[in-house]
């Protein structure tokens, strides 16, 4: 589910919906080739891109879907979730445990992949990912869930985010098809939809290349509904959350 100027749009594994918007119907459109969505994101126009079991990267934009090219020996690599920022596409490697880069050549088309995490160095796999300047990992270690962040410029660091005043409260779920981290360069707050809960964190700084720890300030719960995804739009200091 997404939300660009106050238009909601669902992608479905064989469609994208949408907009939602008052007193008129959504559109329909299938993704092509008989093929299904794996993962998607949305960019800052309002584009979304998405990933289909057949290995391809579609971008959908203004009612069309076209897909993507990449300068790389056997086109794109099998993964399992994608992300965008500055129009660069960031995908989580299918064993969970790297992070493909691809810059944005030309119109539909991306540099082969430069690698996010250093090799081999990955243990444990990684639960979702999201950007917001640097990567922002969710990992599943030693039954629970943790917190990282890579930076890649202006130097390579990687570094573990410690969650204050989380109290007796714990995550306990790592089903990646419900467990997501959401950021986004003009929120003030992190997002961490786990155990059907949407948990809201405050950074200890607005500087990206600044953060070291989170701190827990309160968590949206629903009795008796299953929370599947969220998104959240931006109004000036009001933040409005979808789900």
């Amino acid at each position: 589910m997404y939300i660009f100027d106050k238009k909601l749009y669902f992608v479905t594994q064989k469609k994208i919906i949408g907009p939602y918007m008052a007193g008129e119907s959504p559109k329909e459109y299938t993704i092509p080739n008989g093929e299904s969505s794996v993962a998607s994101d949305i960019d800052s126009d309002g584009r979304i891109y998405f990933t289909a079991n057949s290995g391809k990267i579609y971008l959908f934009d203004k009612g069309t879907m076209n897909s993507l090219g990449v300068q790389q020996v056997g086109g794109w690599d099998e993964n399992s979730d994608l992300s965008i920022y500055n129009s660069n596409i960031y995908l989580l490697s299918k064993d969970k445990k790297q992070i493909y880069k691809h810059r944005k050549q030309s119109e539909n088309m991306y540099t082969g992949k430069s690698l996010v995490i250093t090799p081999e160095t990955q243990t444990y796999p990684i639960v979702n990912m999201d950007i917001d300047g640097s990567v922002w990992l969710l990992a599943s270690r030693d039954g629970g869930l943790i917190t990282e962040k890579i930076l890649t410029a202006p130097k390579y660091e990687r570094r573990g985010i410690v969650m204050n005043s989380l109290g007796i409260n714990t995550f306990t779920n790592t089903d990646p098809l419900v467990t997501k981290i959401y950021t986004d360069p003009a929120f003030q707050e992190i997002y961490v939809l786990a155990d059907n809960r949407i948990w809201v964190f405050v950074p200890n700084s607005k500087r990206f290349s600044d953060v070291r720890s989170l701190t827990y300030i309160g968590q949206i719960d629903v009795p008796n509904i299953i929370i599947t995804d969220l998104t959240v739009q931006q109004s000036g200091d009001i933040r409005e959350v979808y789900f």
